[in-house]
């Protein structure tokens, strides 16, 4: 976990490095994600603390009383900065993709900004049985 802007900082930022399913420590990345949550909604929902969050961050944010009820999501294709390209052992010629996630609670406001970061020829991004809005248009 890293502290943006020292003690007086606005937002959380956690880091995880996920790898693949059933890899050993010396196996490279599958993706980078990085989540950023307002102080004050980290410091209320206990997204501070070291240790596993039981029933994940959504299930903290909900028990909290900051149900989160709606999101944007964008999903890019681009190149790898060289440190990118070190981290996940992939080479400045691999592609990655990036999915940028941000979710509200009811009021609008911003709960987490999510950033995941991985070599396009290593994961896929798969989305079923997404309700359609009233009308059936999207």
């Amino acid at each position: 976990m890293a502290r943006h802007g020292g003690g007086r900082c606005l937002w959380v930022l956690l880091w995880l490095g996920r790898r693949i399913p059933g890899a050993h420590a010396c196996s490279r990345a599958a993706a980078v994600q990085q989540a950023w949550y307002p102080r004050p909604v980290a410091l209320q929902a206990g997204l501070t603390t070291t240790r596993k969050i039981e029933g994940g961050v959504y299930g903290a944010l909900t028990a909290s009383g900051m149900a989160p009820s709606e999101l944007d999501e964008t999903i890019r294709g681009r190149m790898p900065t060289a440190d990118e390209a070190e981290l996940l052992h992939t080479g400045t010629g691999v592609p990655l993709l990036t999915v940028e996630r941000v979710t509200r609670g009811s009021d609008g406001q911003p709960l987490e900004l999510l950033r995941v970061t991985a070599p396009a020829d290593r994961i896929e991004f798969v989305y079923n049985n997404l309700p359609l809005p009233s009308g059936g248009t999207a």
